[in-house]
């Protein structure tokens, strides 16, 4: 059986907070790389401190993220 991943599972706000805002500005562009580093350090903070698993926090990241992949 394929691992599956839960996708239904509890974000603490505060990285939710960060997603919306940062999924906000981006929408208007007026964010900075700086933005999306944020968010991905709270994912971060949050899987070290065992709310997200490594495949929930990676789901997190794939989803949310807005940023060229072949920008510096």
């Amino acid at each position: 059986m394929k691992n599956k991943i839960n996708e239904e599972f509890n974000i603490p706000y505060y990285v939710f907070e960060a997603i919306v805002n940062y999924v906000e500005h981006s929408a208007k562009e007026t964010y900075s790389r700086e933005s999306w580093n944020d968010v991905v350090m709270l994912i971060n903070m949050a899987q070290m401190n065992d709310r997200f698993s490594e495949s929930q926090a990676k789901k997190l990241k794939e989803k949310f993220c807005r940023e060229d992949k072949n920008k510096p």
